[in-house]
């Protein structure tokens, strides 16, 4: 008889805002051996069975032992990540055609620059309009009163917001609770 085992590579991408998920590892045990127990047994699992960006990847050592104590050893890989952020990525172009540099800190991925649209992603003008604070517009953006920069939608405290408002198509508006992550997330960085 024989013992087969399998333990495929994964490879996890998180949402932003999501800083840890559980994985479910892909395993396959078959005991040809009839009459024999074998054992399976793993190391390199995380506690609560939490993986993170920030600390992946992580190996998981396999080990099908037998009643005799002969035992093999399986690894598998475990990525976690987060689509691409900061450097040269930009991210969607604005009501006005403009694009932003963008940042990840913590777990998000943030715009690294002030909205400086004067329409939403939808083509329609900001209402009411932008004003300049500082010179150039191009440095500090345009100053938006709440109304505008909510766009109609009302506040949220989820995470991520779920309020598009004055953002790019595929961004939104951070919540409170997105707040609070950063500036703990600052917070905790040592200088």
């Amino acid at each position: 008889g024989s013992v087969s085992f399998t333990c495929p590579d994964m490879t996890v991408t998180l949402k932003y805002g999501v800083c840890d998920t559980l994985v479910e590892l892909n395993r396959t045990l078959v005991n040809n051996m009839s009459g024999t127990t074998v054992v399976l047994d793993s190391a390199g699992i995380p506690y609560g069975h939490r993986y993170s960006a920030d600390l992946s990847p992580y190996t998981i050592t396999w080990t099908v032992t037998d009643e005799c104590g002969d035992y093999v050893e399986f690894t598998q890989t475990v990525t976690v990540n987060y689509p691409p952020c900061g450097g040269t990525i930009k991210t969607n172009a604005d009501g006005d055609g403009i694009e932003y540099a963008t940042i990840q800190v913590g777990c998000n991925c943030w715009m690294a620059e002030n909205s400086r649209t004067t329409k939403y992603a939808d083509g329609t003008d900001v209402t009411p309009a932008p004003m300049t604070y500082g010179t150039p517009v191009t440095t500090y953006g345009y100053l938006y009163n709440w109304v505008a920069v909510m766009n109609g939608a009302s506040s949220s405290d989820a995470n991520p917001s779920g309020v598009q408002g004055i953002c790019p198509t595929g961004w939104h508006v951070p919540s409170d609770a997105e707040w609070t992550q950063l500036t703990n997330y600052v917070g905790s960085v040592p200088e």
